[in-house]
């Protein structure tokens, strides 16, 4: 287990630098000045466009319960594949050990004319090591 883990950790950071050196583009991109929605996690923002990237940790652990002190917390890959469409990779853990693998896809309909809003949608699956099911 704390091999699988290790090797794990060592797949996730060569992904983070392989799209960190190979993807990124310098250039002025149109930018939406629509918010993400606070009550769902979106894969990139809506309208997202090629080659923009994010890495990052989401953490969550009690300040409250002595008692139960473990910590949540999921590293994770989003990359916009094309123009409106792009895919998460999460690996959520219960202090180190791996819970789940999830991913989502991402793809983006379009903003209406006046620029006030944007449609989009997202496929997500979690599977989850203890149950041994698709979510």
């Amino acid at each position: 287990m704390q091999r699988d883990l290790k090797i794990l950790f060592n797949v996730f950071c060569l992904c983070c630098f392989w799209l960190q050196v190979f993807s990124q583009e310098e250039s002025p991109e149109e930018h939406h000045d629509i918010p993400e929605p606070m009550i769902f996690d979106l894969v990139r923002e809506l309208g997202a466009k090629q080659g923009e990237l994010e890495v990052n940790v989401l953490a969550e652990f009690p300040l409250s319960s002595i008692a139960s002190r473990h910590i949540d917390w999921a590293p994770e890959i989003e990359y916009a594949i094309w123009d409106n469409f792009a895919v998460e990779f999460e690996l959520p853990f219960e202090d180190a050990k791996l819970e789940a693998l999830k991913t989502a896809l991402q793809y983006t309909f379009g903003k209406s004319g006046c620029g006030r809003y944007i449609h989009g949608t997202q496929f997500m699956v979690e599977k989850f090591r203890k149950l041994d099911k698709w979510d």
